[in-house]
């Protein structure tokens, strides 16, 4: 998990800047670096959207009844 988020972070510092670049590149001067805060809010309204998808039941932990007592 540590190497997963590792590489997850790495990818980030490298895609993070080439896109915001590119979405600074867009604006125009009197609309300096609202495209980017565009993107910024659709990017997080796409992942409130798939955390709401997922439902609740699809957790892998065993059921309260399966636990034996002790």
């Amino acid at each position: 998990m540590l190497g997963l988020l590792a590489s997850a972070g790495s990818l980030g510092r490298f895609v993070g800047p080439l896109v915001g670049f590119q979405l600074l590149r867009f604006d125009p001067v009197e609309r300096y670096a609202r495209t980017s805060f565009y993107a910024s809010a659709a990017i997080l309204v796409l992942a409130l959207v798939c955390i709401t998808l997922v439902s609740p039941g699809s957790s892998t932990a065993p059921a309260p009844d399966a636990i034996p007592e002790t």
